[in-house]
């Protein structure tokens, strides 16, 4: 038997087995190159390892970009994406790091990338599509991608990658560093899945009151499954939302149809009741009754003042007091004429003064005084003044005018499928709507919130 199997084997099988090993070999140091394979990159040691090493480089970096792009896919769910159009969200390398959202990696030195001008960034480009940027600089070597997302027929989920035929052209996007410049073609756009609840466009939402506060409803489910989807649901015009538990789809439709159009306004003049016009008006309160004189008498009463007469003389008066004397009343008065002394031989020395004494007479005034005679009691009415509505102003308001016309417009129509759950249990919490750390738990929004 052994004798057999030796006559069997030749030098042919010998050389294939070997050539497969070494094939094996080759592919191992290709795939997996050594820490001096690195250093002879870095070195540059002749023009076809330097060939060889821009295509290990591209690649690392390549593969670094995609890793970028694909955790942002799945960190951006319907309600982190941009809401409004022109909208944008960022978030750099290094936030990706601390949300564990991305390990971290190393570029083709070995070096850590920047992880300030590494970054993601989504604006909403339109109400159907969004653009997501992959900018990652490492070293000396930055470059980005742009991919186009948006809500297509082909989606599994709310928001899908635009497939590579969809695109008519390659978008070419230049970055330029103090090093060098390079240029990137972007066409790498597959369809992969970003959102894991539906395959609808992320509808408009409502507004929120930007008076109030919102809190967001996330579910988790343990040991639990999903039961299979339902059937699509007819297409409708009510507009639908996704959940969890459901998935909307949608689809635009153009068509014909009579539409109002704004050709100018009509101007009004109108009695406008929020301008009252008033005037003040005087009108009777009530009456009151007082005691008045019914008749009157007349009698004499001093008034207080006198009449005096003119002054007469009265004769000269010899005064031997050195003392004027003074006024004795209103009516008598002293006026100074001369003095002097008296001589005499018997006599001692005495000085004098001559005055003319003059008088008046003193009448007291009098005044004739009314008085009441008789009383009697009468009624008198009392007034107020009032604000009284004598009319209103007026105010002008413009009335659109129409007119029917034929337009082509694109109107939007929903399908939706629903799920349960089966099995296991259901934890139902709310949070804030941006940022909660339950989704590191392993929860997921419902798309249901309320006022906190």
């Amino acid at each position: 038997m052994y004798e057999e199997r030796k006559d069997k084997f030749s030098v042919k099988d010998l050389v294939l087995q070997i050539l497969v090993i070494s094939l094996f070999v080759f592919l191992l140091l290709w795939l997996f190159p050594t820490k001096s394979d690195l250093n002879k990159i870095n070195l540059g040691s002749n023009k076809n390892n330097n060939d060889t090493n821009s295509v290990l480089y591209d690649r690392i970096f390549n593969e670094n970009i995609i890793a970028m792009k694909d955790a942002a896919k799945s960190y951006y769910t319907t309600p982190r994406l941009p809401q409004n159009v022109g909208d944008k969200v960022k978030m750099t390398l290094g936030e990706m790091l601390d949300k564990k959202i991305i390990l971290p990696f190393t570029d083709k030195n070995g070096k850590a990338c920047d992880k300030e001008k590494s970054y993601v960034e989504i604006t909403k480009e339109n109400e159907e599509e969004y653009i997501m940027k992959v900018n990652l600089k490492c070293s000396s070597e930055e470059n980005y991608l742009l991919v186009y997302m948006g809500c297509y027929d082909y989606c599994k989920t709310t928001v899908c990658e635009k497939n590579k035929e969809d695109v008519a052209t390659p978008i070419i996007r230049k970055v330029v560093t103090p090093q060098q410049s390079v240029t990137n073609i972007v066409n790498n756009i597959t369809n992969i899945v970003i959102n894991q609840v539906c395959p609808d466009c992320n509808p408009t939402p409502t507004p929120p009151d930007p008076t109030k506060e919102y809190i967001c409803e996330y579910i988790k489910v343990t040991n639990g499954s999903f039961s299979n989807w339902s059937s699509w649901s007819d297409w409708t015009d009510t507009q639908q939302y996704p959940t969890q538990l459901k998935q909307v789809k949608s689809k635009t439709i153009r068509t014909t149809v009579d539409q109002k159009i704004l050709t100018g306004y009509n101007v009004i003049t109108y009695r406008d009741e929020n301008k009252p016009i008033y005037k003040q008006v005087q009108v009777q309160s009530g009456t009151k009754t007082e005691k008045v004189c019914a008749s009157y008498g007349t009698r004499v009463e001093p008034n207080g003042s006198y009449v005096y007469g003119a002054w007469q003389d009265a004769g000269l008066v010899k005064l031997y007091d050195a003392v004027a004397p003074s006024d004795a009343s209103d009516t008598v008065r002293y006026i100074w004429v001369s003095s002097g002394t008296d001589n005499c031989e018997n006599c001692d020395y005495r000085a004098y003064n001559v005055y003319r004494k003059q008088t008046r007479t003193k009448t007291a005034g009098t005044h004739n005084v009314t008085y009441c005679t008789g009383y009697t009691t009468k009624t008198i009415p009392l007034y107020k003044t009032v604000n009284v509505l004598t009319g209103y102003g007026t105010s002008e308001k413009r009335e659109p005018v129409y007119k029917n016309v034929q337009s082509v417009v694109d109107k939007k129509y929903y399908s939706y499928r629903t799920r349960k759950v089966t099995g296991g249990s259901q934890d139902i919490k709310w949070d804030v709507c941006e940022g909660s750390s339950l989704v590191n738990d392993g929860y997921s929004p419902t798309g249901n919130k309320k006022e906190k």
